[in-house]
């Protein structure tokens, strides 16, 4: 059996892609700093059958990290595939913001994804399949105005992806970023909230009229796009970039965004 060591694991996207592992038959290193959330989660997935092991962890305390990565490594033998998935915010605009703040979103989204790569790096080797996916966010490409952090955290994720690619290759070793669209999500909706807007109303509507599927995508639809890449039906893919965003991305989505997503605009 393979094992996946996934952060942001507790709920949202995360979990999904705990769920979706476990169903094809994957180990799972679960890593959240929402302890209590974590807890459940994993005694679900343990009670269905699964193999897990449960991490409560910040992942800005990058020696708290690198314990979690030996102790996933330790307890299941090995790591296969590293799912950079943890995420945060802090919708700080670019007035708002301070060192603190954008050190601490650039610590959770992209500097942890970095040395979780580096620890991971010598087991993946170990593994002869093994990968690493992060979860970026088309926010890489269009910022909306009120979270300059995230999204040059994102865009770094997302270079950083390239690199990895290129550095590990030689070893056998993929790299591949997925960048979800508008996903219903724990985070979403705390988006949606700082934007002045409900998820359920404002916010889902207007883009929903903007995605040319006509509808948010489900954090399930981006699990299995996950646990595919990780498996050897993907194996020639390595170096890019996949978008999962029904359309949105190529549909006008900045100017339109930029023109009505800034704090209480919603009507």
């Amino acid at each position: 059996m393979k094992t996946a060591f996934i952060t942001g694991a507790a709920r949202g996207i995360g979990l999904a892609i705990a769920e979706e592992f476990f169903r094809k038959g994957w180990r799972i290193a679960m890593a959240d700093i929402l302890r209590d959330d974590l807890s459940a989660a994993a005694e679900t997935l343990q009670k269905a059958g699964a193999e897990v092991l449960a991490l409560p962890v910040d992942l800005s305390d990058l020696p708290a990290a690198e314990k979690a990565v030996a102790a996933a490594a330790g307890h299941f033998g090995g790591i296969d595939c590293l799912v950079n998935n943890a995420a945060g915010h802090d919708f700080l605009g670019i007035h708002e913001m301070t060192p603190a703040s954008w050190h601490r979103v650039l610590q959770v989204n992209l500097t942890a994804p970095a040395f979780l790569s580096q620890f991971a790096r010598p087991h993946l080797i170990a593994s002869g399949q093994g990968c690493i996916i992060n979860v970026t966010s088309i926010d890489a490409w269009f910022g909306k105005g009120i979270a300059p952090a995230y999204v040059a955290a994102k865009g770094g994720l997302l270079s950083l992806t390239y690199d990895l690619a290129s550095a590990l290759a030689p070893h056998g070793v993929r790299a591949v970023a997925v960048s979800p669209g508008a996903i219903d999500t724990e985070l979403s909706r705390d988006y949606a909230d700082a934007s002045g807007g409900s998820l359920t109303e404002d916010l889902r509507n207007f883009t929903e009229d903007l995605i040319p599927l006509r509808r948010w995508g489900r954090p399930e639809e981006i699990a299995r796009l996950v646990v595919w890449l990780a498996g050897p039906e993907a194996g020639y893919i390595t170096g890019t970039e996949i978008v999962a965003d029904g359309g949105l991305m190529h549909n006008n989505l900045s100017l339109k965004l930029k023109q009505r997503m800034n704090p209480g605009t919603f009507p």
